[in-house]
Order: C-alpha cells, then structure tokens, then sequence
C-alpha cells in the first residue's frame, strides 16, 4: 500500500500542486483571509472651493429694450455715372479706377473728327443762308421781292443758326468732365473701344458723403424714425461712427419682407470704401431677459460655459447667449434669477 502511495505522488505531484495555488489564490482574492470593510457611501463636492478673495454678482431678470443686429453695405450717397451722348471711339481716359478728381477734370476724350466734320459743315450752311437773306433783304428793300421770300430766308437762316448750335454742342460730348469732387470707380472702356450713346464709361463717388443701406425687417421699422442717431459698425476700418437715419425706402421686398433703409455717416475723414460691410442695431420693443457681463462668458469649442456660485463651490455651467449689447450678453438658457455668478478674472 506505501508502494502505491508514493508511486501516485510521484506521477500526480504536479497537478495536484497546481491545484492546490489555485485554491490558495481563489481564497486570498475573495478576501476570506483579510479583515473586510462595511459598505458605505464616500460624500464627494461638485466643483471647487470657492475662493475666500472673491468677488460674486446675482443674476437678475431685466425689463430692457431690445437691440437687433442688421447688415448693411455702404454706398456714396452721391454716386454720378458718367455715360457718353454720342457715338464715338475713345481716344483718351486720363484716370483710372480710384483715382481722385475735381469738379471739371477730364475723364476720358472722344474721337471729335466726325463732329468737328459737322461744325465746319454748319457754319457753311449758316453762311449760304446768311448771304441769301441779305440778297432777299436788299431786294425787299428795293420792294423787288415779296415779304413772303424774305420771311422764307429768315427761317432758312435761323435753321442754319439752329443746326450751328447743334453741331457745335454735340462737339463738347467728346470730351466727358467730372461733375464733382469726387474718386473714380467702375471704369467699363478703354482706349479704342466704341462708345454708344447711352453707356456708361465709369462712375465717380463722393467720399465724404456716405451711407449704410440696411435691409431692416419691417416689424422694426416702425421703430426707425427720420433723424434718429444709430451707431454704425464698419468692419473695414474696423471702426464704430455716428450715424443718422436719412430715408427709408417704401417699397417693402416681398420675398425677404424687409424695407431698406439708409443711414447717413459721419466718416470724420476715413477712407470709406463703397460696398464695405457694416452692422447696426436697430431697437425694438423691451422685453425680460437675464443679462450677465459678456466677459463671464467662456468658449469651450462651439460650447459656451460661466462660472456659478452653489453653496461655497464653483460650478461650470453650460449656457445658450442671445445677443451682446453695451458690454452685456443676454442668456437664453442656462441660467435664471437669482443665479451667483463669479466675477471675470477670478480664480476659480
């Protein structure tokens, strides 16, 4: 029987004490050879500790009235475009686009052979009729005519006269002057090119007389009055002038439903460029709304969060902005009154 004993421990030794460590190590994990802890719950704070130093504000719902942003795009209030009144090649344009001009430069310059062509023909035909009333008239004179010929030649004459001015006037189109003091904008020709009658050759502006047109809808509108001072905001130069309401357009855009409105602008001497991007706030009615410092506001990616006061711990809350005016942004969600804020620049 020993025989069989230590012949099976010799055969099944290491099986056996494989089994054995697992059993040891399945006991030890399960914790029945250690002193075990009672359940319970670890009480843990939202946030961090608000710090002794700092400075706090509540929130409070305000009856205030409301500002909407409206884009525009400036324009001269005195924009002259400059067409030809005959039909001719162009010889000369002395400026270019952007150029600065004065009232009565040179623009651009025609081919005038055709009408110097028709001056000269006038002024023959102005002559014939001249010398033959004057032949009629000392015959009538001499009562060797009739009063009918010599009222005949005096028409004959004052059509020669007549056709003289014409020609003498269409001779003055050749050469196209500024109308202003202004700069040049829009240069549609260039030497050689055929003018026609009618086309416009380029545009002058005038700088110093500016103006927003905003498409404002037209529930606003009536909040707009002639006279009224508006602050426009110019994105270039990105500057903030005095403006004025100037003309409200009447005719409403039936698929935007808004109305334009133009707004005068004191340019205080900034180049203004036409088409220049710009905004203005237009009021409408007052109505509640939960206003914080727009500086209390932080961006997390396309996230906006604020820091809020709970029982001694700052808290990061996330929250909707509505629009930003006089240095306060209007909260839509997120935050209702009597919320504590931290003041900006705090630690938190």
């Amino acid at each position: 029987m020993s025989i069989n004993v230590i012949h099976f421990f010799r055969a099944y030794w290491k099986p056996v004490t494989a089994l054995a460590a697992f059993v040891l190590l399945v006991v030890w994990t399960s914790g029945a050879l250690r002193e075990r802890v009672a359940p319970g719950v670890v009480e843990t704070l939202p946030g961090e500790p608000l710090p002794a130093d700092a400075q706090t504000v509540t929130v409070e719902m305000q009856t205030l009235p409301v500002r909407v942003a409206v884009v525009g795009s400036m324009v001269s209030d005195n924009t002259v475009h400059i067409s030809a009144r005959i039909q001719a090649h162009v010889r000369d344009i002395p400026v270019s686009a952007g150029d600065s001009v004065t009232n009565g430069q040179l623009l651009v310059r025609l081919d005038d052979r055709e009408q110097q062509a028709r001056v000269v023909a006038a002024r023959a035909a102005l002559h014939r009729a001249q010398t033959e009333y004057d032949r009629i008239k000392q015959l009538f004179d001499a009562q060797a005519t009739t009063e009918q010929n010599l009222i005949a030649m005096e028409s004959a004459r004052r059509i020669a006269e007549s056709q003289l001015n014409e020609a003498e006037v269409a001779l003055t189109f050749t050469e196209i002057r500024a109308p202003m003091d202004g700069r040049v904008t829009d240069r549609q020709v260039e030497s050689g090119m055929l003018a026609r009658a009618g086309q416009i050759l380029l545009s002058v502006y005038d700088p110093t007389r500016m103006r927003l047109d905003a498409p404002v809808p037209v529930r606003l509108v009536d909040y707009l009055r002639l006279g009224d001072a508006l602050d426009v905001e110019l994105e270039r130069p990105s500057t903030i002038l005095k403006g004025r309401v100037h003309r409200v357009v009447s005719e409403i855009d039936p698929t935007t439903r808004t109305q334009t409105v133009q707004i005068l602008v004191e340019t205080t001497g900034l180049p203004i460029l036409p088409g220049t991007f710009g905004r203005v706030a237009i009021p409408s009615a007052p109505r509640d709304m939960v206003l914080i410092p727009a500086a209390a506001i932080r961006s997390v990616g396309q996230l906006h969060v604020v820091n809020v006061v709970e029982h001694n711990r700052v808290i990061r809350r996330l929250v909707t902005p509505g629009i930003t005016q006089d240095g306060y942004t209007e909260i839509l969600s997120g935050l209702q009154h009597g919320d504590v804020l931290l003041i900006p620049g705090d630690p938190a």
